[in-house]
């Protein structure tokens, strides 16, 4: 239906229309190029002129509109949809020859060739550049010219880091990040004022043997007092640093402060001061009789911005003109966030594709022990339209609140501290990965009409950051209660069903755990860059829940039915792992996601319990079916379709392009494929059994498309997707799209 309305809007808006007798709208930039296939798309976004944008590479959507308000000058579409056409300018022709020349130049290809062809056919324009790159210019030679002995040997000490090898491309791109890494060396050795525009490059180059010889040349410092001579860089020295902790009040209000002096670091205080000067100090790396350490001060800033206390950190640096002319002044200043507050929302929900409305009370203290600890309560309650399994249940949810049949309602309270809290001594533990603990306990009751289920939850994590990009998790002890009260014509369905593997999931557990996760995110502040993101998580349950058995709480000794607190106590290992790419466009993306995730029950479970187990489906998972109704492997639909399907191995991947439409609407085209199976679990269906050489035949397909409204601060998705191969089928390898069966999905967010 979409495709229709564009095509008939296009078909209303001729897209020369509004040109004048003279111009030609440009509908298309061809690049011909012979060399690297990396560099091609980067020479296209060089071109001074580009054709109108299109969605799906069809339509010229935004010019389309565009025509269509043309007279119509103060209309909001018009000025924030449409885009006026691009009219083809000879003049940026050459222009962007000339700079396509350079970049090539400046890639290590001096001896590239760039041609231009113009194609004008009525009121339409085309334009080819032709390019030859050419022979890429290697480094045949690396020397340097350092005349301060000081910076020589710190040059010489690290010149195993460097950006430029020899054979390498000769790449102006590697010069630069050679400068910025001898620049950083530097500043992490003292030297303050130091800068990359002291650092030079001499470069012969071989036309016929296509090398070039690279020497590095660092420069002195210029003499103010002889132009003729120079002087050597100064290394600094941190003579005193103050912390003013309430900043902008001090600016503002110049109020009288008092000045307190704890570890060396002296506090320029107010009434206001709330976190104790302890913890500042044990986050703060910058100390008098340091020398200037860039790192240090970058370290300092993410330790004190991660406390999540302050509303504005910055680090600056005056010259101190009582010390010998190489003393300077730190000036850590603070401005504190509100301490205390409270949130009241409501919202929509969907849990793997049930729709519900949702609302919590939360309250936030964010330096509840003077230690800048976050404490976090939380009162939610919500109603939500699952899945109904039993016919008798489904005539009462009639009678009920439809079209919603399960209340949840949970209170929750968390404790983060900006620390390792260990019960052993811990002065030692450096503070450089911002370490933190977290203390949680939670309870959740589900009341559906099938049956109700609470949670009684409770862990304790500990969190530090190896580098920017990776975390860390453990959580040494997550501690889980489920208790399940079956409603009789749910029991009877599983009794019926007659597989003790359905009934072992849907049983009460204790799960006394312990879990560790890895993450990777190399995303940044450049949302253009290409990035991806890793998580990892593994976990092991029931082992120190059998030791405490087994010398504490012995009154069933037999395997299967070992029970801790009078509960079955849950015994599996599981891991799952989740690797996202993002390849970002100028203003498309696209996503590449593979997870994967096994768990195995052994000793005193003979299936993972129904909270670590695997489901497939959902917005957030395959789309072309609602969530827990896919699988486990080649399961008909008709078979066991009264419960929710479950398994303990999934395997999945996804791929979704997405494209901008307006600044609030996007559109996105998606694949999705997996399933769920069962492995070494005691399953008496064999067509839930995972098999390596019956991978194909289980795997699900479906394809869809969706719209967001993207309002920065959250997102509303619409997908809708249909199968195009069900494993649930008798010919489960056969491949044919199945419109009648799409599924529509709302969700909060992107899918991954």
């Amino acid at each position: 239906m979409l495709l229709i309305v564009l095509c008939c809007l296009m078909q209303a808006c001729s897209s020369t229309r509004h040109l004048k007798e003279n111009e030609q709208l440009l509908t298309k930039v061809k690049i011909k190029y012979e060399g690297p296939s990396v560099l091609k798309e980067e020479l296209y976004t060089i071109s001074k002129q580009k054709p109108n944008r299109k969605i799906l590479g069809l339509f010229r959507f935004y010019l389309g509109i565009y025509n269509l308000y043309y007279h119509k000058e103060e209309s909001k579409i018009r000025n924030n949809i449409g885009e006026p056409p691009v009219v083809y300018d000879s003049s940026l022709v050459p222009l962007s020859a000339d700079l396509m020349h350079k970049y090539l130049n400046n890639r290590g290809y001096y001896k590239n060739k760039v041609e231009t062809s113009s194609f004008l056919k009525r009121k339409k324009a085309k334009i080819e550049y032709h390019i030859k790159a050419g022979p890429e210019f290697k480094i045949k030679s690396l020397a340097s010219e350092v005349t301060d002995l000081n910076i020589q040997n710190i040059y010489q000490s690290k010149i195993s880091k460097s950006e430029l090898k020899k054979g390498a491309p000769f790449d102006l791109e590697l010069l630069e990040k050679e400068r910025k890494r001898i620049e950083k060396d530097l500043k992490n050795n003292g030297y303050y004022k130091f800068n990359k525009e002291f650092i030079q490059f001499k470069v012969d180059t071989f036309m016929l043997s296509n090398q070039a010889a690279v020497k590095t040349v660092i420069l002195n410092r210029p003499n103010s007092e002889d132009s003729t001579k120079s002087k050597e860089h100064k290394v600094y020295v941190i003579d005193k640093v103050y912390v003013r902790s309430n900043y902008s009040q001090q600016r503002i209000e110049k109020l009288k402060t008092d000045t307190i002096m704890l570890d060396s670091i002296s506090f320029i205080e107010t009434d206001e001061d709330q976190i104790r000067k302890s913890v500042l100090t044990s986050l703060i790396n910058i100390r008098p009789g340091d020398i200037f350490q860039q790192s240090k001060q970058e370290l300092t800033y993410r330790n004190l911005a991660g406390l999540r206390n302050f509303s504005f950190v910055s680090i600056t640096y005056d010259q101190d003109f009582e010390s010998s002319g190489n003393g300077l002044v730190a000036y850590i200043d603070l401005n504190p966030r509100k301490q205390m507050s409270y949130t009241i929302q409501s919202e929509g929900t969907n849990n793997g594709g049930n729709l519900g409305v949702n609302g919590n009370i939360g309250f936030q203290n964010i330096n509840t022990f003077k230690g800048a600890e976050i404490l976090n309560v939380r009162l939610s309650a919500g109603v939500e339209a699952q899945q109904i399994l039993t016919k008798e249940n489904e005539e009462q949810a009639i009678n009920g609140l439809l079209p919603f049949n399960t209340f949840e309602f949970g209170p929750e309270v968390s404790l983060e501290i900006p620390r390792f809290l260990l019960p052993f001594k811990a002065n030692n533990i450096s503070q450089k990965g911002s370490p933190r603990t977290t203390f949680n306990a939670s309870y959740n009751l589900q009341n559906r009409p099938d049956y109700v289920r609470s949670v009684s939850k409770t862990y304790i994590s500990y969190a530090w950051n190896e580098t920017p990009t990776k975390t860390h998790i453990i959580q040494p002890l997550d501690l889980s209660l489920i208790k399940l009260d079956p409603s009789i014509a749910f029991k009877n369905v599983l009794e019926n069903i007659r597989n003790p593997f359905l009934k072992n999931s849907y049983t009460d557990n204790l799960i006394l755990a312990s879990k560790y996760s890895f993450i990777v995110n190399t995303q940044n502040e450049n949302k253009l860059k290409n990035h991806i993101y890793f998580r990892m998580n593994a976990e092991s349950a029931g082992n120190f829940a059998a030791f405490l058995n087994k010398n504490f709480d012995a009154s069933n000794s037999e395997v299967g039915r070992r029970e801790l607190l009078g509960i079955k106590y849950a015994q599996y290992a599981r891991l799952d792992a989740d690797l996202r790419y993002y390849d970002n466009f100028k203003t498309n993306k696209l996503v590449y996601r593979l997870y994967g995730g096994v768990g195995i029950p052994y000793r005193n479970s003979l299936a993972m319990p129904f909270e670590k187990s695997f489901y497939a489906g959902g917005a957030n998972g395959i789309r072309a079916w609602q969530a827990r109704q896919l699988g486990p492997g080649n399961l008909p639909d008709s078979s066991t379709a009264a419960v929710d399907q479950i398994g303990n191995m999934k395997l999945e991947t996804n791929v979704e392009f997405r494209f901008g439409i307006t600044k609030i609407f996007e559109g996105a085209m998606f694949v999705d494929a997996g399933n769920i199976w069962n492995l070494n679990q005691k399953d008496s269906r064999k067509e839930t059994q995972f098999e390596v050489n019956k991978l194909w035949r289980g795997t699900a397909i479906g394809v869809g498309v969706g719209l967001r409204l993207n309002f920065t601060f959250f997102i509303f998705r619409f997908d809708i997707a249909a199968p195009i191969k069900d494993p649930a089928e008798s010919n489960p390898e056969s491949i044919r799209a199945q419109w009648r069966k799409s599924n529509l999905n709302f969700g909060i967010g992107y899918p991954f």
